[in-house]
Parts: structure tokens; C-alpha cells; sequence
């Protein structure tokens, strides 16, 4: 079974470096059969290339949504594929949790545990259930089965939204199956001003 995951990076800040740095060293720290990528989205952040368990494409700056269509496209032959973002926060066991998810091979999209804000989004057993019925907003911490994707790509025109685009573009759960796992994914909304998802929610220039 071959699972990658892509982590698009631009280096707009030094909150945005400390936030990549702590991602990676939690990937570094806790090993994992799953293939991280991360794409430098044309700033050449050359420190990236110390961290030699993971890797690196020092890609020309074309922003978010074509940084994860070079990882659409490097793990085009594998099993699964999922989606990180560089601001944003994993617990340990997350890569080994869903690798072992997507071993099974039984699901076209797999989620996690989710905390927004300090709040586990999906705590309770009733939002639990709504979880498995439906495609959150956005692709990150999710892993998708490249067979189903089926060649799609993000929409490289999109200033944002691309990423929740893409998710209901390719899953249809009417037909295709969801299954989740127990890694948490911690989405920082509003701990830094600078990233993507703040950036575009006040309509600014996200790689400016």
C-alpha cells in the first residue's frame, strides 16, 4: 500500500517558518510508511532540505492550488493521497493512524479527528455520525484514494475555495464510501494572521 501527502509552503512570515518547522519535526520525530512532500512554492526556503525523511520540491511560485497539483501528480501511481497545510498542526499518531486506515482499502475518502479553535469539531456521537455522511470544507487532514480522484486536479484560478471545490468535485458520497481514523488534525484558524485561510477570508492577495 502507497500513501503520500502533500504539504504546500510559502514562506510569507517567520510565524509561517516556525509553524512549518513544528510540522515537520512531528513528521520527523514519529516515522510513518506514509510519503510526505512538501512543495516551496517558489521562495526557495533551502533549510526545508535538512529534513531528510521528507521530500522536498523547490517548485516556481504559481501558489497553493498548483503546489498540491505537482503532489497530484508525483503520487499519480499511488494508493492514496492526502493533504496538509503548512500552518496547521498534526498529533503523533497521525500518519501511522492513517496509514493504517488506508491499508484497508476501503474507502475512497478518509477523515480524522478534528479540532478548530481548541474544540473538537466532531466530538460528540450524533456529529460523529455526520461526519462519515458528508465532505467538511477543504481537503486538509483528509486522504483520498487516487483511483477516485481519477485525474482531477484543483482549479489553479480559484483565489479560494479551491480546496473545498475539489473535495465535493471528486467525492460523491452517494456512491463513494468515507471512513475515518483517530490522528488529529488541529486546524490553527486565527492563530496566525498570515495564513492561507485568514488571508483569503479578508480577500487578500494569499501569495502576496
Amino acid at each position: 500500500m502507497k500513501v503520500g501527502i502533500v504539504i504546500p509552503y510559502y514562506e510569507n512570515s517567520k510565524e509561517a517558518k516556525d509553524r512549518m518547522e513544528w510540522l515537520l519535526d512531528t513528521i520527523e520525530r514519529n516515522k510513518s510508511r506514509v510519503k510526505v512532500l512538501v512543495v516551496d512554492d517558489g521562495r526557495s526556503a533551502l533549510w526545508l532540505d535538512r529534513y531528510k525523511g521528507v521530500k522536498i520540491i523547490h517548485n516556481t511560485h504559481k501558489g497553493v492550488s498548483a503546489s498540491r497539483n505537482v503532489g497530484l501528480e508525483y503520487f499519480k501511481d499511488y494508493d492514496y493521497v492526502g493533504f496538509l497545510d503548512a500552518d496547521d498542526s498534526i498529533s503523533d499518531d497521525y500518519l501511522k493512524e492513517a496509514y493504517k486506515e488506508c491499508k484497508k482499502n476501503e474507502y475512497d475518502i478518509i477523515d480524522c479527528r478534528y479540532i478548530q479553535s481548541g474544540i473538537e469539531v466532531f466530538g460528540t456521537r450524533k456529529e460523529r455520525e455526520w461526519q462519515k455522511n458528508c465532505v467538511r470544507n477543504g481537503v486538509a487532514g483528509c486522504f483520498f484514494k487516487v483511483k477516485t480522484i481519477n485525474g482531477a486536479r484543483f482549479d489553479e484560478n480559484m483565489g479560494n475555495g479551491e480546496d473545498t471545490e475539489f473535495a465535493r468535485r471528486v467525492i460523491d458520497l452517494e456512491k463513494h464510501k468515507k471512513g475515518t481514523f483517530n490522528g488529529m488534525y488541529v486546524y490553527n484558524y486565527g492563530v496566525n494572521p498570515k495564513s492561507i485561510i485568514i488571508r483569503a477570508s479578508r480577500n487578500e492577495d494569499i501569495y502576496e
